[in-house]
């Protein structure tokens, strides 16, 4: 694990390493970390948005202007080959990336209940870009997501692949996204051993790959809160959990408070 900063130009860090970051998950999700003491990182191409990684239309847009101005056939090929060069590495590199998922914020936030929760059988757990950043091996880059206006911004480096991954569509800025990204080692000396120990794939569907390394726990859950709308058994169920791992006790959501006038 690391806790050393990682300048990677893709990668800008949030203004304290102390900021909370958040994931909101139905039960099974984080009934799972608990028990099995790791994170749950699947890659980017089954994180549930077809967006992921791709190309904005203001790169395809800047490579057609660049095609319209060649004054060779020689320089036109070798714009068409780096289009495509690109353009196949970011497709192929959505089932490299390792992702997981933070919401940056130091409050519960109503929004990201509706989000990322399927369910009233869901929890919202915090902890801090520091203690993520701790409980992560030395090959995971973490950082915050930038948004641009796909139709009319570039990509900052198009020639860095990170760059895809580390940059979202404008109409999804509300996440206020902190990410980690794992791209698998290509030696020991990197880390390909430890890579390989935690990684997984399903059984019944081998293009789910899952990288799963262990952490600690009370590092990781700061804090925990029910979904507002869960039941009482279900509160009961999450406080018998947390109690028997050593977890802090769920705490009331912030929409349980009584109006005042």
């Amino acid at each position: 694990m690391t806790d050393a900063v990682q300048p990677h130009p893709s990668f800008p860090q949030p203004p304290s390493e102390e900021v909370s970051l958040w994931r909101y998950m139905d039960y099974p999700r984080f009934e799972w970390m608990v028990e099995q003491g790791r994170l749950f990182i699947p890659t980017a191409n089954n994180l549930g948005d077809p967006l992921e990684g791709t190309t904005p239309q203001a790169d395809i847009d800047r490579w057609d202007r660049e095609l319209a101005v060649a004054d060779s056939d020689d320089r036109r090929k070798t714009i068409l080959h780096n289009r495509s060069f690109f353009a196949h590495f970011a497709e192929a590199f959505r089932s490299r990336y390792y992702v997981s998922c933070w919401h940056m914020n130091e409050l519960e936030n109503n929004v990201m209940w509706g989000a990322y929760t399927r369910t009233t059988d869901a929890v919202a757990i915090r902890t801090t870009f520091a203690d993520l950043r701790k409980n992560l091996p030395p090959f995971a880059l973490t950082g915050v997501v930038r948004y641009l206006d796909y139709s009319s911004q570039p990509l900052p480096d198009r020639t860095n692949m990170f760059e895809w991954i580390m940059h979202k569509e404008a109409l999804n800025a509300g996440e206020c996204e902190v990410r980690a990204v794992i791209f698998p080692p290509h030696d020991e000396e990197h880390g390909l051993a430890d890579f390989n120990a935690h990684h997984y794939t399903k059984a019944e569907d081998p293009e789910f790959r899952l990288f799963a390394p262990p952490i600690n726990l009370t590092e990781i859950i700061k804090q925990l809160i029910v979904h507002p709308e869960a039941a009482p058994e279900f509160r009961e169920r999450v406080e018998a959990l947390c109690s028997s791992k050593g977890l802090p006790v769920p705490t009331q959501s912030r929409r349980h408070r009584k109006p005042v006038f």
